[in-house]
């Protein structure tokens, strides 16, 4: 998966980016359950 982003601001200055990718947990991933910790591993297909 990539996500593109275009970051407007001037560099050195800091900011977080938060992508959702199953924001309702219904996609399984190795870390069932815990979606805190990194890294989380998702299995996509049709």
């Amino acid at each position: 998966m990539q996500v593109g982003f275009t970051d407007p601001y001037p560099a050195g200055t800091g900011r977080t980016a938060v992508i959702r990718l199953d924001e309702n947990n219904q996609i399984p991933e190795t870390n069932e359950g815990d979606n805190e910790s990194t890294p989380i591993s998702y299995t996509l297909g049709a």
